[in-house]
């Protein structure tokens, strides 16, 4: 009986995950055509820590150089990566996401964060608090100290945006 909360917790885990799938599945960008999720986690990386080697994306995402070289191929493909010469070794290339790749992660990241804003609209500023710190330690207790989404993590990168002045506590 003391595992009976294991089922429902597998089950809102998957309707999460189920949901968040059909809307990428609805959130297809034209000019960029279908692109995997694995694509743009690797264009935020190149965002993020600008241009790299094909085998330093590989090795920042934890994926296997054929892998990430097919999402690559995509990505120039429409136009949101491009390769340049490495001027430390003129036989290799180093990636970087181009300015169309960077505003299409742009639309991308704040069609999100509208939609999570919009479900915990409702939700006292506890709650929110509550929540990120539940999320922050189911993903220690899944992936150990690394962080699944290769950032710094929450409390290090972002601004706190959890509150606002329709949903303070008194307290």
């Amino acid at each position: 009986m003391a595992d009976d909360y294991m089922a429902e917790v597998e089950r809102e885990i998957s309707a999460f995950f189920l949901a968040a799938e059909r809307a990428q599945a609805r959130r297809v960008l034209p000019e960029v055509g279908r692109l995997e999720k694995t694509a743009f986690h690797l264009l935020g990386q190149l965002v993020r820590e600008g241009p790299l080697r094909p085998s330093a994306v590989a090795h920042l995402i934890r994926l296997d150089l054929s892998t990430v070289s097919r999402h690559l191929a995509a990505l120039e493909g429409a136009g949101l990566v491009a390769r340049d010469p490495d001027p430390a070794d003129g036989r290799a290339c180093l990636l970087r996401a181009t300015e169309h790749g960077e505003v299409i992660l742009d639309r991308l990241r704040a069609a999100r964060r509208e939609r999570i804003q919009a479900a915990l609209a409702d939700w006292s500023t506890d709650d929110r608090r509550q929540l990120v710190r539940l999320l922050g330690r189911l993903n220690v207790s899944l992936f150990g100290g690394e962080d699944p989404a290769g950032s710094a993590g929450p409390a290090a990168s972002q601004p706190d945006t959890l509150s606002d002045s329709s949903n303070r506590s008194s307290t």
